[in-house]
């Protein structure tokens, strides 16, 4: 038997995993919960598309688990936990997009047509994807590539310093 110093160092790769998916459901929680505290309302098709964020959710530490298991050098793997990722944070830019579209949560009016609004929420999917091909076209960078989700904020400021769009969070 292994004491618990043992134990730390021989699972030190399954802690460090489960920790970064719990950094990750946080923040896919966070978001939704942003999202739906200024709606006032939901359509059918948000709660499809809500569904889907949440089998995304339930999903997440199955594909932890799997990159566990492989060691973290598998492109199966890898890709299923980033693409786990990249539905969620979709999702989640389409509910908005509907609740936004049916007045269901209140818009910039000086971005009547929402585009500004459309091209930063499509940001963090973006990214998402872009950490997505990287991970199968080099799965022995595990998921180094997720890294990339962290640029999100600071472009979104950028964007809206250029005038694209008016509220960065």
């Amino acid at each position: 038997m292994r004491s618990a110093d043992g134990q730390l160092q021989h699972n030190a790769f399954a802690l460090l995993a489960a920790g970064v998916s719990f950094v990750a459901l946080f923040a896919l929680w966070r978001g939704h919960h942003r999202l739906f505290l200024q709606a006032h309302g939901h359509t059918d098709a948000v709660m499809w598309i809500n569904a889907l964020w949440l089998a995304c959710i339930t999903f997440l530490p199955i594909a932890t688990v799997l990159n566990i298991s492989s060691g973290g050098q598998d492109r199966v793997s890898s890709g299923i936990y980033v693409a786990v990722v990249t539905i969620a944070t979709g999702s989640a830019e389409v509910m908005g997009w509907q609740l936004r579209r049916h007045r269901l949560t209140p818009t910039d009016p000086e971005d009547a047509d929402g585009r500004a609004e459309i091209l930063s929420r499509a940001l963090l999917p973006a990214l998402s994807l872009v950490a997505f091909v990287v991970v199968l076209c080099a799965p022995r960078m595990y998921l180094w590539p997720m890294v990339l989700l962290l640029a999100e904020r600071p472009l979104r400021r950028v964007l809206a310093a250029a005038g694209h769009s008016s509220a960065p969070d």
